[in-house]
C-alpha cells in the first residue's frame, strides 16, 4: 500500500525510515529499479541484513527518525512501513521535513491501536494468554507479565497540527481492519518484556 504513492516511473531518491532488513526497499526497487534508495536504521543487526539482503544497490545509514536532518540527505519522497506508531511525532515529523524536496511525498503505515478510532478493536485479545501458551509449549518457565499500558494513540488531527508547523500536510488516512487466525511464535515471546510495553 505505501509504494502506491510513488509514481511507477519514479526515479528519484526515496528514504526508507526505519527500513529494517530492507524488505519494504527490496520491493520498491523491484518496482522502481530507477530509483535510489536510502535505508535508515538504528539496529546495527537490522542493517547488517539490509546489507545482506540488497548489497550495494541502496545506501545504509544508521539514525533514528529524529535525526535525519544529520545526515546530510536530500529526498524526493520518505517511506516509513510498520515502525511510525513507535516513534515521536512530535520529533519526527520536523525531521522528515527537514529533508523532504517541496512537494514530496512521506507516507507511513501504523499496527494495530494506532488511531483513536481503532483503539477498541482488539480489547478482547488477552496478548498474555498467548505468551503463556507459547512458552508451555516449549516447557519454559512462565514470564513476569508487564504491567498494563494505554496504547499509544495517533490523532489525526494531532498529526495534522504538528505537520503543518514544519510544511508537511496530512493528505489522506485510509483505516483497513483485518481478522487473521492469530498463531504466536516463540521468537516473540521471548523477546524483552520491555518491548511488548512498547508495542501495547
Amino acid at each position: 500500500r505505501l509504494l502506491e504513492f510513488i509514481p511507477e516511473d519514479f526515479d528519484g531518491h526515496v528514504l526508507d525510515i526505519a527500513g529494517g532488513s530492507g524488505l519494504l526497499a527490496e520491493h520498491l526497487l523491484k518496482r522502481n529499479p530507477n530509483a535510489r534508495v536510502t535505508l535508515v536504521e538504528p539496529a546495527e543487526k537490522m542493517r547488517t541484513l539490509a546489507s545482506r539482503r540488497l548489497g550495494n544497490r541502496i545506501e545504509i545509514k544508521d539514525a533514528t527518525s529524529d535525526k535525519l536532518d544529520k545526515l546530510g540527505l536530500i529526498a524526493d519522497a520518505a517511506l516509513c512501513s510498520a515502525s511510525f506508531h513507535l516513534m515521536n511525532e512530535e520529533t519526527t515529523l520536523p525531521s522528515v521535513a527537514s529533508i523532504l524536496k517541496k512537494g514530496s511525498v512521506f507516507a507511513v503505515n501504523c499496527w494495530g491501536h494506532s488511531f483513536d478510532e481503532t483503539i477498541d478493536l482488539q480489547e478482547k485479545v488477552d496478548w498474555m494468554q498467548f505468551i503463556d501458551q507459547a512458552l508451555s509449549e516449549f516447557d519454559l518457565p512462565p514470564m513476569n507479565h508487564p504491567k498494563k499500558t494505554m496504547p499509544r494513540l495517533k490523532s489525526k488531527e494531532r498529526l495534522r497540527k504538528i505537520g503543518k508547523t514544519c510544511g508537511l500536510h496530512l493528505r489522506v488516512t485510509n483505516i483497513v481492519t483485518t481478522e487473521i487466525q492469530t498463531q504466536f511464535s516463540i521468537e516473540f515471546a521471548a523477546m524483552d518484556p520491555n518491548f511488548l510495553l512498547r508495542m501495547e
